[in-house]
């Protein structure tokens, strides 16, 4: 499909504005390429599409094939001109898919640095809040321990162990 869009003003409020664009020098021409899986019929009406459907496919065919096909299906001569023309075509349609694959690449980059990060911080935060607990549970036996409370009382309220309540209280002096 080949279809042209043009440009035109629009008064939404009214107003004394002079200026006089040139609305109707402008147009945009959007030419629709065929899939390649669909290749387009050689007449006259499909060539335009048929010979740019060429130029920029994106598949493993290299600038020698295309010209090749220009000048079969298309009865396009190749003048250095427009040889040179074709080939800087084919680098175009190649940087294209080197971004589509760059773009590729920064999605699942950013995936996985996603899931690392979110495993890691679950590692460090499962560390941290043990380092944590058991700082509070030694601040807590020291203090139950100075406050002269018994080993088996300490044990039952902080659900410590009989040993690890002694243990503690060895390391801080008070056992």
């Amino acid at each position: 499909y080949i279809n042209s869009e043009t440009v035109f003003e629009e008064k939404i409020k009214r107003g004394n504005w002079s200026y006089k664009p040139y609305y109707d020098l402008m147009e945009a021409v959007i030419i629709y390429l065929c899939p390649l899986d669909k290749p387009p019929a050689n007449d006259s009406e499909n060539e335009l599409i048929g010979m740019l459907t060429t130029l920029f496919q994106i598949e493993e065919i290299s600038a020698e094939e295309k010209k090749k096909k220009l000048q079969e299906n298309y009865h396009l001569k190749m003048t250095n001109k427009i040889e040179k023309a074709v080939n800087q075509m084919c680098n175009y349609s190649e940087a294209i898919e080197e971004v589509k694959e760059a773009k590729a690449i920064a999605k699942v980059t950013a995936r996985l640095t996603a899931q690392v990060t979110e495993k890691v911080t679950a590692q460090v935060t499962e560390k941290v809040t043990a380092q944590v607990t058991e700082k509070k549970d030694k601040e807590t036996v020291i203090n139950m321990l100075k406050e002269g409370l018994g080993i088996d009382m300490i044990s039952r309220v902080t659900k410590l162990t009989y040993d690890q309540v002694t243990n503690i209280g060895k390391r801080a002096m008070l056992l």
